[in-house]
């Protein structure tokens, strides 16, 4: 009997399927699983319709071999990766905000240190004037005496 490649059905890295260990699972790994497997099954439904006329009888076997290695996400799967999803978003968003509430706080504090170097110049400035105004006493004095 000869063997042939007639497609790919599609990829999925072995550490977001369902079974793998726990020590290759990190943050955030339901998630990425979920989305994995429902890019998988988009894939391999598509490229699988397109074998179907060379597959023929087999594909109901063939789809329940892929899916006892990839599981089928259900339909509580859908509901939970869009929880999960929007829960990132939340904490992204959230993280962001607090990041620009930090902002905030250090430009306010060179604002108001800003404050205090105006305030510090216009006093020095007055003192020059009153110093620049004495000098002038004196050139006007002495221009008298020539």
């Amino acid at each position: 009997m000869k063997k042939e490649h007639v497609a790919t059905l599609g990829a999925i890295h072995a550490s977001l399927l369902p079974d793998a260990p726990e020590y290759l699972r990190g943050a955030g790994w339901e998630r990425k699983s979920l989305t994995a497997r429902v890019a998988f099954w988009k894939t391999c439904k598509s490229r699988m319709a397109k074998l179907a006329n060379r597959i023929g009888p087999d594909m109901k076997r063939l789809r329940m071999a892929i899916h006892a290695r990839v599981p089928w996400h259900m339909e509580e799967g859908l509901t939970r990766l869009e929880l999960l999803d929007a829960q990132k978003e939340e904490q992204f968003w959230r993280s962001l905000n607090e990041r620009k509430q930090r902002m905030i706080k250090r430009y306010e504090a060179e604002i108001k240190k800003s404050r205090q170097a105006i305030q510090e110049l216009e006093a020095e400035s007055v003192r020059h004037v009153h110093t620049a105004l004495s000098w002038l006493h004196r050139v006007a004095e002495l221009s008298k005496k020539q």
